[in-house]
Order: structure tokens, then C-alpha cells, then sequence
């Protein structure tokens, strides 16, 4: 079998890392990867799948008919879509005018209505199935009434590199000049949507209300020229309000020494899918306060609180908003033992052995 890859950005993002971990599930498969890359810009999701020996393929190599003609000449089976791409999925209908009889399938990891409805309704018919990433997306599809296949598969995190090491912890506080600080953490890029703005004035409420030392330490960074001025945005609150007390990391190829830095995941966005960053958390025992948007509450359950706040983007959150998530938080710190043998067992259903056998049995079902 032969199967191609096709992400939208070689940028570290969320649906990009659940891609790379596909592409081990089809590696241990042995079937042969190949890797399309739509954007041109360089990213460090390429310097994975170059370690896994992945040819890699950018879009400006190929136009619509070369990548027509490409799925019929290299024999590909099967078509991965690691997120809703319609172009790419009317190039494949047309490929199938001129002999190609491969599979297509997409990765969906958003429940809004407009993805469901313009890339899984709307293209529905020319889908061999959907791979969706939590419950909610699963119902969303199904009330609507499309006729694709749909099938649940989680996101999953190697607990091999995720887990709680009380050591690397010692060490990477002492690293940083922390003690006995609650450090709170954000975990993933720097955007509108994450509104990290949140999670700045949460740590501000609670040293000040709680008189608690708290630093916030955000980990990841603004991964488009598009999002550089909001993560300008943020930094500039966040030093205004904290001072020494934000600890900004930037982009790191290992989360799992930060995580392990810190305490609690704070997860402020304005919608998720299964977040990575959530699951990471959980598997190294950390415990999450999020919105709760997408599929938030099916990652954490016990392990942690979901927070309603208010949804408009363009408003931010309300004074009561900030409130809330604030005492969500000190509860967890409170009750931090019990919150964090919650958080490790519940990333136990997300862990990557029992995910990869459920992929295979989808890819070879197709």
C-alpha cells in the first residue's frame, strides 16, 4: 500500500502532529509514506518526517494536473487529508476520470457547522470515510445526515515521552529560579483563537485576590506572520501584568520538560478539537482548566474543570469569566493530588498502543 500525506503547513500545529503520528501507525504498517505539503513555508514538522526517511513534497513542485497524474503514476492507494482541503479532494475526483482507484479520507477536528457543512457534506460522496477526533464531531456529522463513513479515533500521545518525572522537574524549576511558585502554563501556538490574554489576567486575579506566588509560562509560539502581531499583543500584556512572572519559552521540540516545569495546563481558547496539549498535560499528571469548547470535555473529564466564558472574540472575556476559571484553578491547586492522579489516569485513554492498533483496523477496512 502507498499512501500520501497532505497537510496543509509543515508548521508544528495540532492536526500536524496527529499526521506524524499516522505516519508511524503506516510505517509499522509497512506501507510506503510519501508527504505533501501545501504551504511552501519551511517548518519543523519536515525534520520529523525526514528522521522517519519520509519523501517530502511541496505544492509548488506540482500543479492540479501533476498531481493528478501523480496519484495514477506513483500507484497511490490511498489519499490522507490531515485536515478539510476541498481542492485536494476534487483533484482526486478528477484523478479517478483517468483510471486512479485509491481511497481517500479525511481528518476532521473541528464540530463547527461550517466545517461540517462545506467539507464533509458538501463532499461527502467523493469521502471513502472520515476519521473524526472526538464524539462531538462524530454526532455533528451524523445529525446532519451525511452519508460518509465515520470513524472515531482519538488523538493519542506516546507516554513513553509523556509522563511525570519528579527529577526533570527539580531541575528545570531550578533552571528558572522557581521554588515553591505555582506555575501555571499555557501549551501550544500564539493566536487569536488560544486568547492567551486569559490566562495572563487569571494569573494576575489570583496573586492578587489569593495572594499567591504564581508565574505563567507559555509554551509554544506564533507559528504564521498573520498571528505575529498578537503575539506581540500578549507578550506586552503579560509583562505589564506579571512582570518577571511570565515566563515566555517560544517554540520548543520538547513541551515535555516545560510541562513538567509547571503545575497546572490552562487552556483559554475560543475553540479546540482534541487538543494535543491538553493530553500531554494529562500524561505527565498535570491537571486542565479549559473553556469548554470542542472536545475539551471528552478529553478531561475528572481531570481537571471546563469553564464557560463568554465566546465572542472580539469582546474577550468578562470580568465574571475571569473570575471563574480563577477559582476553578485554585481549586485544583487545593485538591492538586487528587486532580493529578485524575489527570494520569484519564491520559491513559489516549495513549498510542491501543490507538494504532484502532487505526489499522480502519485503514485496512477501507
Amino acid at each position: 500500500m502507498r499512501v500520501l500525506i497532505c497537510i496543509p503547513t509543515s508548521l508544528f500545529g495540532g492536526a500536524e502532529k496527529v499526521a506524524l503520528y499516522h505516519a508511524k501507525y503506516y510505517l509499522s504498517m509497512a506501507w510506503d509514506v510519501q508527504l505533501l505539503v501545501w504551504s511552501d513555508s519551511s517548518g519543523s514538522l519536515e525534520k520529523y518526517f525526514r528522521e522517519l526517511r519520509v519523501p517530502i513534497i511541496h505544492w509548488s513542485q506540482l500543479d492540479g494536473e501533476k498531481f493528478i497524474h501523480k496519484l495514477v503514476d506513483d500507484n497511490i492507494t490511498h489519499v490522507y487529508l490531515a485536515a478539510p482541503m476541498k481542492y485536494t479532494v476534487t483533484l482526486c475526483d478528477k484523478a479517478r476520470y483517468i483510471g486512479w482507484r485509491g481511497k481517500i479520507f479525511m481528518v476532521v477536528h473541528n464540530d463547527s457547522p461550517i466545517v461540517i457543512q462545506n467539507h464533509v457534506l458538501d463532499y461527502g460522496d467523493k469521502l471513502n470515510c472520515c476519521v473524526v477526533v472526538h464524539e462531538g464531531i462524530e454526532h455533528a456529522i451524523r445529525q446532519a445526515g451525511s452519508s460518509v463513513p465515520v470513524h472515531l479515533l482519538h488523538n493519542a500521545v506516546d507516554r513513553r515521552i509523556f509522563y511525570s518525572d519528579d527529577m526533570v522537574r527539580m531541575r528545570v524549576r531550578k533552571k528558572y529560579g522557581i521554588s515553591d511558585e505555582l506555575v501555571l502554563y499555557c501549551l501550544g501556538r500564539i493566536d487569536a483563537n488560544k486568547y492567551l490574554d486569559g490566562a495572563i489576567l487569571v494569573a494576575e486575579y489570583m496573586r492578587e485576590e489569593y495572594a499567591l506566588k504564581i508565574k505563567l509560562v507559555i509554551i509554544g509560539d506564533s507559528n504564521m506572520p498573520a498571528h505575529w502581531d498578537n503575539r506581540e499583543k500578549v507578550l506586552k500584556l503579560g509583562h505589564q501584568k506579571l512582570g518577571d512572572d511570565l515566563l515566555f519559552m517560544g517554540y520548543t521540540p520538547n513541551p515535555e520538560l516545560y510541562i513538567q516545569m509547571g503545575d497546572i495546563h490552562l487552556s483559554t481558547s475560543y475553540s479546540e478539537g482534541l487538543s494535543m496539549g491538553i493530553l500531554e498535560s494529562m500524561s505527565c499528571g498535570r491537571p486542565v482548566v479549559a473553556t469548554d469548547v470542542g472536545g475539551n470535555k471528552y478529553a478531561i473529564q475528572s481531570a481537571g474543570h471546563l469553564v464557560k466564558t463568554n465566546d465572542d472574540i472580539l469582546e474577550g472575556w468578562h470580568q465574571d469569566d475571569i473570575i471563574r476559571f480563577a477559582e476553578a484553578t485554585l481549586d485544583i491547586y487545593r485538591r492538586y493530588d487528587i486532580y493529578s492522579e485524575r489527570a494520569s489516569l484519564q491520559a491513559k485513554k489516549f495513549d498510542t498502543i491501543d490507538n494504532r492498533h484502532k487505526f489499522e483496523v480502519i485503514m485496512r477496512g477501507l
